[in-house]
């Protein structure tokens, strides 16, 4: 599951554009 850690940042940098 190397892939769900690059699919997490994404989220993560989502998140920090929406604030």
């Amino acid at each position: 599951m190397e892939n769900n850690q690059g699919h997490h940042e994404h989220f993560k940098s989502l998140l920090r554009d929406n604030i």
